[in-house]
């Protein structure tokens, strides 16, 4: 009796064995056909990608930064009149502002405005894409509304003016 006792035991891990084995080799093809998807997939969004950058590229015309910034303060008022970018001074809780850019190209664009950085939430424009003719100067105003609820503190940002062709 031990005899086939230890002939089922053998017979069993071989069984299991077997069994392990085609498990394992199920999940390394699973493995494998996800790996090849996931890199043909990557390979594929990359190529889009690039080829929507290069469209993008080409089509710029021009691009200028400036910078903004703003001081909020529980009370009283600072003006800031330089030129260099666009400032709000010092502005208190509840309080705004208004500042200009006048834009000027030698020909026809597709302007597209952007604010970023920290102050980017108190800011607004009055238009932020339109279509500026050849050498006539635009009129772009930002203007600055702090809420009561605003932490005290110097603020921030980046204004993007891109110029693209129509």
């Amino acid at each position: 009796m031990k005899k086939s006792n230890k002939k089922s035991k053998t017979i069993n891990k071989k069984n299991v064995s077997w069994e392990n084995n085609k498990n394992v080799r199920i999940i390394l093809v699973v493995i494998l056909i996800l790996s090849i998807g996931i890199l043909f997939g990557t390979i594929g969004y990359t190529m889009y990608k690039w080829s929507e950058h290069s469209k993008f590229q080409s089509g710029i015309i021009a691009v200028r930064y400036v910078d903004t910034s703003v001081q909020i303060v529980p009370y009283g008022v600072g003006i800031n009149g330089d030129t260099d970018s666009l400032k709000f001074g010092k502005v208190p809780f509840g309080g705004g502002g208004e500042r200009a850019l006048y834009l000027n190209i030698t020909q026809e664009a597709v302007v597209n405005i952007t604010i970023t950085g920290d102050m980017a939430k108190f800011m607004s424009v009055n238009k932020n894409e339109f279509i500026i003719q050849p050498n006539k100067r635009d009129e772009v105003v930002f203007y600055l509304d702090v809420p009561e609820g605003a932490v005290t503190g110097n603020y921030t940002g980046l204004i993007r003016v891109l110029f693209l062709k129509p």
